[in-house]
């Protein structure tokens, strides 16, 4: 699982490192973000890979077809994890890949402009560990509200000014 949790971590690392903004940040900056935030923006990442309906994800992004050694390593993937981390847990995360899929409908767009958004918000992390202080908090929380507003018009362009609110209520 923990190979598994690193291939999927690097991937959104090498998504983050794409983007000025983040590479821009101080790295003690950079560090403390991907450290704290990692794990939820990962979370955000299986959205576009969640099958709802088998209630399984895949490493990859699928659009229809799927192989069935995909589907089986999926599901094997999915054992194991329930092996390692608890059935509750995970009942857990796939109750919140239900709910992300209900608000993203697979939109890789929505989907990486919202993991965005997560990555600079400082403070969300889910441990109880005291999170340090960013070098330039200011400068974090200026590129948020940069993803903010863009996940927020393109909401808006892809639909209604009300549905684009209840959906980021909802996030």
């Amino acid at each position: 699982t923990i190979d598994l949790q690193n291939f999927g971590a690097m991937r959104v690392i090498t998504f983050l490192r794409q983007m000025r903004e983040f590479e821009q940040l101080h790295d003690t900056d950079r560090l403390i973000l991907v450290k704290y935030n990692l794990n939820l923006v990962g979370l955000m990442h299986f959205a576009l890979t969640f099958d709802s309906a088998r209630e399984i994800w895949y490493l990859d992004h699928f659009d229809s077809k799927i192989s069935p050694d995909d589907e089986a390593f999926a599901a094997q993937c999915k054992s194991l994890y329930i092996v390692c981390y608890g059935y509750e847990l995970s009942r857990f995360l796939t109750r919140i890949l239900h709910d992300i899929d209900g608000i993203v409908h697979k939109d890789a767009t929505t989907v990486q402009l919202l993991m965005l958004t997560m990555i600079f918000l400082k403070g969300l992390a889910p441990i109880d560990e005291h999170e340090p202080s960013l070098e330039e908090g200011a400068r974090v929380f200026a590129v948020h509200c940069k993803f903010v507003d863009l996940l927020f018009r393109y909401l808006t362009e892809h639909s209604s000014f009300e549905v684009a609110a209840k959906k980021m209520l909802r996030i």
